[in-house]
């Protein structure tokens, strides 16, 4: 059967109908339930507002969370959330939607560059092994950056290792002017990794196989002016507007992030360690065996320092999180499929396995509600019938980030600042990002208050203030709402 499948490598017919199913396959398994839980929080909400707030104001340029500028990630995966907005609507769904298309979008990529490297076979089990590994299934359903970087790191390898294949000439330079392309959407998904990345990977596997010449015929001058091209017109037009960003983005946001523990979110070294085995499970089990069994050439070193590299690239990094780990997955998807398209020759074998796992997975998904029970959705909903222009709503020593896009409004924010203190340095914020002081003024104010607050600060708010009415409209969990109604 795999003679089979890879006899027809060339075939129109088996690419397209390969496409169609793998759509078909993905896309019951990405797009099925998104709006079924509310959004996790605190990225999905946030990265949500951002995308709420572009979509109203048209403002393309300057990114805003809670109507406070907000420069820690390029907008790229903003201007998608938006443009989904304006087409199918403000929902969970319409923003969910764009790592869901995105997702299957890897999985084809990755289908086209195994099946003309590999074969067929290899093709089909290389997007089935990372479409349904665990972390990608998962960061397809979310709202988040580290599926799209990862989609666009991803085609910019692919590109790269299938341009090489070619003599110099229009075609390789079609696939290497295609990299530089997606290298520069990573650079706008997620900052400097976009380039650092390529760079640092494609350099050492030159040195690693000794292609040093390959260097001069892979038309890096005029690659990078596409690159620059595509990358740049956003960090000129943002620095323009706001003399600031330079600093915090590139100096604080990049290099101080990775470097210093106290400023992203730190873990140890051998953090991703555990995160990798869960990561990439259930195909897990295979990778002791696919790297056993593999015998290494050029592209399959290719890979196999994608992999590596990367992983120990966030590794000492000082800032750490889940998804960080998601670049690994697709180079280790395609040598896993390769060797479960050699030693698994049965198609019927291969078939139960793909629809087993896919089961599995859609099943995971009415779970998923239980994972986090932080959302402030349900006293959200109940708040929202009742607002008028002239209410105001207040989080109370924290910020919910899922609160302004349930609302469809700005919130005002009592002693707190994290992420948004860059912001409130730059603009003038004092109107919704209030002290004790303002906050006693408008609860006696004759204007409607809603404050969203814990259980824990209400209890100390009864205990120090005994003359003060709190009413309270509703509780969830450890969040309360009170108004001041007297």
């Amino acid at each position: 059967m795999l003679n089979t499948l890879n006899s027809d490598k060339n075939s129109i017919t088996t690419w397209w109908l390969d496409l169609l199913l793998l759509v078909i396959f993905f896309g019951s398994l990405y797009f099925i339930m998104l709006d079924q839980r509310p959004l996790f929080v605190p990225d999905e909400g946030r990265y949500a507002e951002i995308a709420r707030e572009m979509a109203l104001s048209n403002d393309f340029v300057t990114p805003y969370l809670n109507y406070i500028k907000y420069f820690e990630k390029p907008p790229l995966f903003y201007w998608l959330a938006a443009g989904a907005i304006k087409v199918f609507g403000l929902s969970v769904w319409s923003i969910r939607s764009v790592n869901a298309f995105l997702g299957v979008f890897g999985c084809l990529m990755t289908y086209l560059t195994a099946r003309k490297l590999y074969g067929r076979a290899t093709g089909l089990m290389s997007a089935i092994v990372l479409g349904t590994s665990t972390l990608y299934f998962v960061m397809a359903h979310m709202i988040s950056l580290d599926l799209p970087v990862t989609v666009f790191l991803s085609c910019c390898f692919y590109a790269f290792i299938v341009a090489i294949q070619y003599p110099p000439g229009m075609t390789r330079r079609l696939f290497i002017y295609l990299a530089a392309v997606a290298a520069a959407l990573a650079v706008l998904t997620k900052g400097l990794i976009g380039l650092v990345f390529p760079a640092m990977i494609i350099i050492c596997w030159v040195a690693f196989t000794r292609q040093w010449r390959l260097l001069l015929r892979i038309y890096l001058p005029s690659a990078f002016v596409i690159f620059l091209l595509i990358a740049a017109p956003w960090h000129v037009l943002v620095t323009q507007r706001n003399p600031e960003f330079f600093y915090f983005y590139f100096i604080e946001q990049h290099f101080l992030r990775y470097t210093l523990p106290e400023v992203g979110h730190y873990q140890p070294v051998w953090f991703f360690i555990p995160v990798f085995l869960a990561a990439f499970f259930p195909w897990i089990v295979l990778l002791p065996a696919t790297l056993w069994k593999l015998r290494p050439q050029r592209t399959e070193w290719y890979f196999l320092l994608w992999a590596v590299l990367v992983f120990v690239f966030f590794s000492f990094s000082k800032s750490k999180l889940i998804p960080y780990i998601l670049p690994v997955i697709p180079p280790l998807a395609i040598l896993t499929g390769r060797y479960i398209a050699s030693a698994y020759q049965s198609k019927t074998t291969l078939t139960v396995a793909a629809i087993a796992v896919w089961c599995f997975l859609l099943s995971l998904l009415p779970i998923a509600t239980m994972l986090d029970t932080r959302t402030i959705l349900p006293l959200a909903t109940l708040l929202k019938p009742q607002l008028t222009p002239n209410a105001e709503v207040i989080t109370f020593n924290q910020y919910y980030q899922d609160l302004p896009f349930y609302l469809q409004r700005r919130v005002s924010i009592l002693n707190w600042k994290n992420e948004l203190s860059y912001g409130m340095a730059h603009q003038d914020t004092k109107e919704w990002m209030i002290n004790d002081q303002q906050f006693w003024q408008r609860w006696h104010g004759k204007q409607p208050v809603y404050v969203f607050i814990s259980d824990d600060e209400l209890e100390k708010l009864e205990k120090h203030h005994p003359k003060e009415k709190f009413h309270l409209l509703g509780q969830i969990g450890s969040s309360c709402l009170i108004d001041n109604r007297q």
